[in-house]
């Protein structure tokens, strides 16, 4: 996965960066500063699979570089990175076109995994702003009765999961066999009752399961 990192402020892009290619699947194929430069480098020979766009820069807002690239360059996925966790902000954005939107509170994994489910089609909402839209729809907030109890070990292979380990690699990384994680995955879904992977971390993040 090709990733352009547009953010104005440089020791919060070269953080990003070094988060994102932590993972094997993510390379970073540049970090200009605004919109503009943004636009001129997509207009280049630069392949791109997704843009993660700061909302506020100098110049052109990443809403707009969103509408822009939604309109000459749809093939490309646009996540917006923010700290403004305002409804309308979020309304703004995916109006505009992008496929995700994430706070910059995020962990770093939650930011790898959104990269992930972006690219491959789903639109993402970052997990607190997940749970405040559930809180504001239903005039409560979730009950943490109903939240299931992980063991370490547990939240360790969830953790791994949400990174885009397979059992091989995770098992490598745990000392543990394949068939051993295979079991904590098994116990995972049914604890949970998710269907699927994707299913398992939204989960894991909208209850906090995973540190």
């Amino acid at each position: 996965m090709k990733v352009l990192i547009v953010e104005d402020h440089k020791l919060v892009s070269d953080g990003i960066k070094l988060i994102l290619e932590a993972s094997k699947d993510i390379r970073v194929v540049g970090s200009p500063p605004n919109a503009e430069q943004a636009l001129e480098i997509l207009n280049g020979e630069t392949l791109v699979d997704i843009i993660l766009s700061d909302n506020i820069l100098p110049g052109m807002s990443g809403i707009k570089l969103c509408k822009a690239i939604t309109h000459t360059q749809p093939k490309i996925k646009v996540i917006i990175l923010s700290m403004i966790d305002d409804d309308q902000a979020v309304v703004d954005a995916m109006s505009a076109g992008a496929m995700g939107y994430v706070l910059k509170s995020a962990k770093p994994w939650e930011l790898i995994y959104s990269i992930q489910h972006v690219y491959h089609g789903d639109k993402y909402l970052s997990a607190d702003l997940s749970m405040k839209f559930f809180n504001q729809l239903y005039g409560k907030v979730a009950s943490s009765s109903n939240v299931v109890n992980v063991s370490s070990r547990q939240s360790d292979v969830l953790s791994l999961i949400a990174q885009g380990l397979t059992s091989t690699e995770i098992s490598n990384k745990l000392f543990l066999s394949k068939r051993t994680i295979e079991g904590y995955r098994k116990d995972l879904f049914e604890k949970t009752g998710a269907k699927n992977t994707a299913a398992l971390i939204h989960y894991a993040v909208a209850n906090r399961l995973i540190k």
